[in-house]
């Protein structure tokens, strides 16, 4: 894995962590490493072999373990433990404008929301705008967010 998605693998692993009500400083640890291992520039693949990883700003043993995962095995069982828990494309629900954590929950426990596809459908049958702390404006504005998601891969899907 490239240590871009490596910090993308972290910070999902931060997202399915705070979703699942977990400790804040787990959460914030995650956030803490990706952020660290962002902005860094050093050779990822080196510092998990040399066991120097963790002299980075926010990579302690913990995060160090999944990071050495992710190079060396292409996956992380911390991150597979939590996205098991969801739908495949669960985490895609993220990428819509305006919807955050506590409205996706609501979304995926009152109407069983997992996915961008099922999301489309949700708005589009007008069952968004039925539930507490939405309406007929957030069911629009969520149908808009869904068809920017979907444009937007379309252009990098074209651009590569």
């Amino acid at each position: 894995m490239t240590r871009e998605e490596v910090v993308r693998r972290l910070e999902a692993i931060a997202l399915l962590l705070e979703l699942e009500g977990a400790n804040p400083f787990e959460v914030a640890a995650f956030r803490n490493g990706a952020r660290s291992l962002y902005e860094w520039e050093g050779d990822l693949r080196r510092a998990v072999e040399d066991g120097s990883l963790t002299a980075l700003h926010g990579v302690g043993k913990g995060i160090a373990g999944v990071v050495g995962e992710l190079v060396r095995e292409g996956r992380a069982a911390k991150y597979e433990q939590l996205a098991g828990r969801y739908p495949p494309g669960f985490l895609e629900l993220f990428e819509v404008p305006g919807l955050g954590l506590r409205k996706i929950k609501t979304l995926h426990a009152e109407l069983g929301v997992g996915d961008l596809d099922g999301l489309e459908h949700a708005a589009a049958s007008g069952a968004i705008r039925t539930l507490k702390g939405f309406g007929a404006k957030s069911e629009e504005r969520i149908a808009r967010g869904v068809a920017w998601v979907r444009r937007r891969r379309a252009g990098n899907r074209e651009g590569s």
